[in-house]
């Protein structure tokens, strides 16, 4: 995917919401989620999904992001699937 101009398509940031709900993780997605970022859109989230014990509900908001590619949407089917394996709900 080209990103638009003057925008840098390696940077993927996820930014914790202050939300506080029990349960629930809210976090935003800014940037492109393409080739380059995937994978580590995928560990940064999982790896969230490790460090909330008693999470039940993952809302990813992606308003920020900037576009995305077939393989950042590949890496959205990988985390709901390990989303659902750990019975947690995963909100776009």
């Amino acid at each position: 995917m080209t990103p638009p101009h003057g925008f840098d398509s390696s940077q993927l940031h996820l930014v914790p919401s202050h939300r506080t709900e029990e349960g629930v993780l809210h976090l935003e997605v800014h940037g492109f989620l393409d080739f380059d970022s995937s994978e580590d859109f995928l560990t940064a989230v999982t790896g969230h999904l490790a460090d909330t014990p008693g999470l039940r509900s993952l809302h990813l908001d992606c308003s920020g992001l900037g576009g995305i590619d077939s393989t950042g949407l590949a890496m959205l089917l990988m985390l709901h699937r390990r989303t659902t394996a750990a019975h947690v709900t995963l909100r776009l």
